[in-house]
């Protein structure tokens, strides 16, 4: 089973039942992945919020178009924004263009929580437990797959996905063929991309920018 045939098994009927939204009216975000697998971006979880976006993104006819279009509304293209206001002078052109094609071209973008989440509603907020109860019933897969694939990092997106992936690191054998990173979440809230002089930051973003800049 590759990747695309897998996604297509990613259903609310075979969801653990143990998870709170497996009993919702709730969809499942699944971002259709590239042909060719790079990396993968492990964000938390779907915003309601975008939920309109992606039904309109996901009605194109071409599945690239369609995960192009959710790259530039949502957490990758926010991700590259962040980058280049934390990067300044310290990123050529040269790099950041290699960023852009390597994120928007061989990367697959997927969440720790499946589902589509809502804040405002007690029934469908995002809970850690439940994220670790998706996690575990389809992630760990997804990375198998991604790996046998060539995929070469994991790019984790704030503290629940990053928490994920230090227990998965230490059961997956798989784990020793992938460089994880780790970046805070893009989201604007998020302060501490205001800190330019972060080294935990500038590190990881560095070695992401050297990954790109040999594989574009």
């Amino acid at each position: 089973m590759n990747l695309q045939e897998y996604l297509k098994s990613m259903v609310k009927d075979n969801c653990p039942p143990n998870c709170r939204l497996s009993r919702e009216g709730v969809e499942i975000a699944r971002v259709p992945p590239p042909n060719e697998i790079l990396g993968i971006i492990i964000s938390r979880d779907p915003p309601i919020s975008w939920w309109h976006f992606y039904r309109f993104a996901m009605a194109e006819n071409q599945e690239d178009t369609a995960r192009k279009m959710l790259y530039a509304s949502a957490i990758p293209g926010l991700l590259m924004d962040r980058i280049w206001a934390f990067m300044g002078e310290r990123i050529n052109w040269s790099d950041l263009e290699s960023l852009y094609n390597i994120v928007f071209k061989k990367v697959y973008w997927t969440h720790l929580h499946k589902c589509f989440t809502d804040k405002s509603q007690e029934k469908t907020v995002f809970k850690p437990r439940d994220a670790t109860i998706c996690a575990n019933q389809w992630l760990k897969k997804e990375l198998l797959l991604v790996i046998t694939e060539g995929a070469q990092f994991i790019l984790t997106l704030g503290r629940e996905a990053q928490n994920w992936i230090e227990k998965w690191q230490k059961e997956a054998k798989e784990s020793e063929k992938v460089k994880v990173i780790k970046l805070p979440h893009p989201s604007g809230l998020n302060r501490k991309w205001n800190n330019k002089n972060d080294k935990n930051i500038l590190t990881q973003v560095r070695l992401l920018i050297d990954i790109c800049r040999l594989k574009s």
